[in-house]
């Protein structure tokens, strides 16, 4: 699953990403968009210790309850969200 997420998500090279979710799925596609090169990495979630765990492999945790003003913007053509931490 997080290989065919890498595989849709196209060319991340340098761009920031959000992972919705910080379950099993957001944790391996946020290694699999890292090694493709996307940079930042964030990841939302509320649990406090999923956060932790994307923070362990090299994500940026977003909490949404406390999290306020990340600069993330609206969806692109593509379904992709820019980022003004890019």
């Amino acid at each position: 699953m997080a290989v065919r997420i890498g595989e849709l998500a196209g060319n991340v090279q340098g761009e920031a990403v959000l992972i919705i979710g910080a379950g099993p799925i957001g944790l391996l596609a946020l290694q699999v968009l890292r090694a493709l090169g996307a940079g930042p990495v964030f990841i939302a979630d509320l649990d406090a210790a999923r956060l932790e765990m994307g923070a362990a492999l090299g994500g940026q945790p977003l909490n949404p309850r406390t999290d306020k003003g990340t600069g993330i913007k609206k969806p692109s053509g593509n379904g992709c969200y820019p980022s003004s931490h890019s």
